[in-house]
């Protein structure tokens, strides 16, 4: 059974497009760690990014994926170069 966010196509039984919300939640993730996570190329999740048809089995396994990834903050410890320590309060 399909996923209530795939839409297949009439003319191409075996091809399903994702849901435009779906897109656009995939999109803020980040192409490169849903490469990651999905295993798939970066043409397929380009395509499934844009709105293009895709098979219907390779579309939810990578709303699968991406479901099960999380945003990246973008907030990491700041780094301690060789010549300089981070100087707590004195």
């Amino acid at each position: 059974m399909l996923e209530p966010g795939i839409h297949l196509l009439e003319s191409q039984s075996k091809m399903c497009v994702a849901d435009p919300a779906d897109r656009k939640r995939w999109s803020e993730i980040g192409v490169r760690k849903l490469i990651r996570a999905s295993g798939l190329s970066q043409t397929t999740v380009y395509k499934i990014l844009a709105g293009e048809p895709v098979r219907c089995y390779i579309l939810a396994s990578f709303s699968h994926a991406a479901d099960n990834t999380t945003m990246s903050t973008g907030s990491r410890p700041p780094k301690e170069s060789a010549g300089q320590k981070l100087v707590s309060g004195s």
